[in-house]
């Protein structure tokens, strides 16, 4: 799945559960964090022999060690609740996983199969056959349902997804709110 979606279902998780914003922005980005190890594409559009793209992504960030380490360091810089976090990162990330074995296949019919135990193993990888492609309508559904899932939360909870990106745009969200519309 698109980076942006794994961002919308971890904010979604994590706004259902966690009362901190630090928290659920750490939750949020540790649930979009596996695909740092995709930046080899802006070395392969430099250098276009290059292929660190093709060779290391689904490989270096998406592991059982990236995951052990991004849910450790959700857990270190979270300011309270640190074993929550701990556990609210793993699961987060571990949901990347499962969307991406379900919905990331390229569109040359790559599967991307993901190499879980690396870099200690690399016999054992997650594929499964029916994985659709990545523009493929179920991917576009299950964006399209978290959008609306993220606007009920913001309804419900008076927080926005945008507060990843920033502390005030919340603050500047709801006041324009308060004074434009809700006359």
């Amino acid at each position: 799945m698109a980076p942006g979606t794994h961002l919308l279902l971890s904010w979604a998780l994590s706004a259902t559960v966690v009362q901190s914003r630090r928290n659920r922005v750490l939750a949020s980005l540790s649930g979009v964090a596996p695909d740092l190890d995709g930046i080899g594409v802006v070395v392969d559009l430099i250098f276009a022999k290059s292929n660190l793209y093709g060779k290391y992504h689904h490989v270096l960030g998406h592991n059982l060690l990236a995951a052990l380490l991004i849910a450790s360091i959700c857990a270190f810089l979270a300011k309270s609740h640190k074993v929550s976090m701990w556990c609210l990162s793993f699961i987060c990330f571990h949901l990347h996983i499962i969307c991406d074995v379900l919905g990331s296949k390229g569109p040359d019919g790559f599967q991307w199969p993901i190499q879980y135990l690396y870099p200690f193993s690399t016999d054992f990888t997650l594929t499964w056959s029916g994985q659709w492609e990545l523009n493929a309508w179920q991917n576009q559904l299950i964006t399209m349902l978290l959008v609306l899932v993220c606007v009920y939360i913001s309804a419900t909870k008076k927080i926005l997804f945008f507060e990843i990106f920033g502390r005030c745009i919340n603050a500047e969200v709801f006041n324009m709110y308060e004074k434009y519309i809700k006359r």
